[in-house]
């Protein structure tokens, strides 16, 4: 059982750190084995790579039963398995991975700018290996289909920049116990509303 997650950000604005900006909405990040987005492109890329208990994050999913790791890893396996392959073949148009939430403080362990005139990523943190780029799929880097996308683990840039990377979720799978999804280091999120707006 791996004491990793992973998720990521991706914005207009360039941010060395992630906290909650307005008191009553916390930062979304999505929780995907690929790169997603609901609207386009955008010029920076975070990547986060933690253990909740050591970085104390907590967290909360946006939507399902209990809002807690099960639904989280149960919506993601419902994406990857089901919807992802609907859209490459076109049953469907668009499918999206779960959402984490928090208000904790969380440091990006990867940050990538995109560069429209060679639609690619360079990676600006960490330090050591800055200048080196990717593309998320192997055709172009613009957001086209999550059905196009390559996972994470497979684009060696990210895993050289990263190793812990591969030893964690959604990478490996998590604990199954009592009919649900576990993940030790998770800490949840109390809020007083369920929902988006807190």
């Amino acid at each position: 059982m791996t004491d990793y997650i992973t998720f990521f950000h991706h914005s207009e604005e360039y941010r060395e750190e992630f906290t909650h900006k307005d008191p009553i909405r916390p930062c979304f990040y999505w929780f995907s084995d690929r790169f997603h987005s609901h609207c386009g492109q955008y010029p920076y890329f975070y990547l986060f790579v933690k253990n909740p208990i050591t970085s104390n994050i907590a967290m909360r999913v946006r939507s399902g039963e209990n809002l807690d790791f099960h639904d989280l890893y149960t919506h993601f396996l419902d994406y990857r398995d089901v919807g992802i392959p609907k859209v490459a073949k076109g049953d469907i148009q668009y499918a999206e991975p779960p959402i984490i939430m928090s208000f904790s403080k969380i440091v990006p362990d990867l940050i990538a700018k995109y560069h429209e005139d060679t639609d690619d990523y360079e990676i600006i943190k960490p330090v050591a290996c800055s200048t080196i780029r990717f593309r998320f799929n192997e055709s172009s880097s613009k957001f086209q289909s999550s059905a196009l996308g390559i996972p994470f683990t497979k684009i060696s840039e990210l895993t050289h920049a990263l190793s812990v990377l591969k030893v964690s979720l959604p990478f490996e799978d998590p604990e199954y116990i009592g009919g649900k999804y576990v993940y030790k280091n998770w800490i949840p999120m109390k809020t007083e509303k369920n929902g988006t707006w807190l």
